[in-house]
């Protein structure tokens, strides 16, 4: 029987994938003779959870592996990454934070003098490094980006994240006055 966490993430992925409470019931019982998530085993909690996986993602990528993004494959990408769960996933990402991804991915695919393109290598290692930086934290160095920085490389603009980070923690420590 999956745990409460488990049947909770199997209803956030039929939600990606588009289905209801009553659609999901409805395969359960179609496919596995199960009136509840509840009832699964191990094997078939695994096999549909893979299975609204599947579903979820997009069937056709802007990219190719080893083909080279260009300027309007960025905007798809970025609204993929952010729609399929790819990045912040649950912090709440708007149309604002696509615009947003899509003039950085913008500016490192100009910065590349030579190709003036991402690869999908360099796509996949750039989506991994946003992960791990908080939508908020994000937002900010943007801002600072599109303001001061553009037409660098991206580790100028994660410099600028860590730097946001470390402001955002000197401002919640508590100033101890000496006496």
């Amino acid at each position: 029987m999956p745990s409460t966490r488990q049947i909770a993430r199997l209803y956030t992925l039929a939600h990606r994938a588009g289905l209801t409470r009553a659609d999901v019931h409805g395969e359960l019982e179609a496919r596995l003779g199960i009136t509840s998530s509840k009832l699964l085993s191990s094997s078939a909690y695994e096999g549909y959870t893979a299975d609204l996986l599947r579903r979820s993602r997009p069937s056709a990528p802007p990219y190719r592996p080893g083909s080279y993004a260009s300027a309007e494959d960025l905007r798809d990408f970025a609204a993929a990454s952010v729609r399929f769960g790819l990045l912040w996933l649950d912090q709440g990402a708007t149309e604002d934070d696509v615009a947003l991804l899509t003039h950085l991915l913008n500016d490192w695919r100009l910065y590349r003098v030579r190709t003036q393109r991402l690869s999908q290598k360099q796509l996949d290692a750039l989506l991994s490094k946003l992960n791990a930086v908080p939508l908020p934290v994000f937002r900010a160095a943007a801002a600072i980006w599109l303001e001061r920085y553009r037409m660098k490389n991206e580790d100028y603009f994660f410099g600028v994240c860590q730097h946001v980070q470390a402001d955002a923690r000197r401002q919640v420590q508590p100033a101890f006055a000496l006496l």
